[in-house]
């Protein structure tokens, strides 16, 4: 006994030394993860991206991409969007795209208000700054959870409302113009269909350079071959919290537990079509980041890659005239930032797309000829809205 008796105290030593490591050691990681990293740190991407048929004044201009705020809870990372935006204007990307879920689902009606008041008010510095935002929704601002809810459409219309008061363009399934030479193309969670391809991006001119803006990177799976030459998403957060020497295991994985979970970066999709996905800026479930800091991107735009497909939809198909968004936007007649088309409808849709190569903006609304061209919500791409 005497003889092990220094043995046990020393094995007991080492054991308590070794937790006590591990505790400090978790102690540390949750600090970094509740404070540091979310709080403190923006990680700042750059990254190229091929675009086909990119006209000339585009290449090697740059965009930002950022999204996934979840405001609406006392955890919220807002000083993350402040900071964000900060940089973009720093910055000066030629437009900035925002990869949607501005709320956070888990929040009464009135944070709800207090948060896309919020949301608003830390997006005016790009319109401030003449820089043209362009966003879409994520099911959250729909104020949906899991697959069974039913979407708030009266939600969502408030924040697309607040968000259009502070320069930023909400595109539901619809396509902007820039400058005259890019489309940036919109895809809306909701008004959507998955597992079908999205008439939007069939509805584009033959051949025309596009950036496709989509919440989810599932969707981008069921985009035609060729039609998402570069998308860009959000969604994942990155996997908000990812393990060392475990690169497959995040968070979110173990929480959706389904067959694709991408944390961030490129993904191929059908033939020709690439993705970016950003980690976004927010939470969810938890106020915990650990190695998937938020992220700003920058993209520069080169041309090449290949070739868009040079085709237009079949406009006997009856269901096309189901998917576009419903609702003309705001745009000067004949400006940049003409948003096309709004609505396809069988009998009218080889006249819209005419009308948005000429860059004229009479677009199909209920069957009427609608313009929505002049008033004090009208605006052109790179210049702020009037206040």
């Amino acid at each position: 006994m005497e003889a092990t008796g220094p043995a046990v105290r020393a094995g007991t030593r080492i054991l308590r030394r070794t937790l006590l490591g591990a505790a400090l050691l978790l102690a540390a990681a949750l600090v970094w993860g509740a404070v540091v990293e979310p709080r403190f740190v923006l990680a700042v991407e750059d990254i190229e991206a091929r675009v086909p048929d990119l006209p000339p004044d585009w290449h090697g201009d740059r965009i930002a991409v950022f999204g996934d705020f979840g405001l609406g809870t006392w955890w919220d990372n807002d000083g993350a969007l402040r900071r964000a935006v900060a940089r973009a204007v720093q910055e000066r990307p030629r437009a900035v795209l925002i990869a949607g879920n501005f709320l956070c689902p888990e929040t009464g009606s009135r944070e709800r208000d207090g948060a896309i008041r919020r949301a608003a008010r830390r997006l005016a510095p790009l319109g401030d700054a003449g820089i043209p935002a362009y966003a879409v929704l994520g099911p959250h601002d729909y104020g949906v959870r899991s697959a069974g809810d039913r979407p708030d459409a009266r939600l969502a219309d408030r924040l697309v409302r607040a968000l259009g008061a502070a320069g930023v363009v909400v595109l539901r399934n619809e396509a902007v113009l820039l400058d005259g030479s890019l489309f940036v193309v919109g895809v809306d969670p909701v008004r959507s269909v998955r597992g079908v391809p999205e008439p939007v991006l069939e509805a584009l001119p033959p051949g025309a350079a596009r950036v496709v803006l989509v919440h989810d990177p599932e969707r981008f799976l069921d985009f035609e071959p060729g039609t998402a030459p570069f998308a860009v998403a959000g969604h994942t957060l990155g996997g908000q919290i990812r393990l060392p020497l475990l690169p497959r295991w995040t968070w979110l994985s173990r929480l959706w537990a389904g067959p694709r979970v991408w944390g961030a970066g490129w993904v191929d999709g059908r033939s020709g079509n690439h993705l970016y996905v950003n980690r976004g800026l927010g939470f969810s479930v938890v106020p915990l980041r650990f190695r998937a800091a938020p992220e700003l991107t920058l993209v520069t735009l080169r041309r090449g890659g290949g070739t868009v497909p040079a085709r237009l939809p079949d406009w006997d198909d009856p269901e096309m005239s189901v998917y576009m968004a419903e609702n003309t936007r705001r745009a000067e007649r004949g400006s940049s930032g003409a948003i096309v088309p709004v609505r396809i409808d069988n009998r009218r849709a080889p006249r819209a797309v005419d009308r948005a190569l000429a860059g004229r903006l009479d677009s199909p609304r209920d069957g009427r000829d609608d313009v929505a061209a002049s008033g004090p919500r009208a605006r052109r791409v790179g210049r702020p809205p009037a206040r």
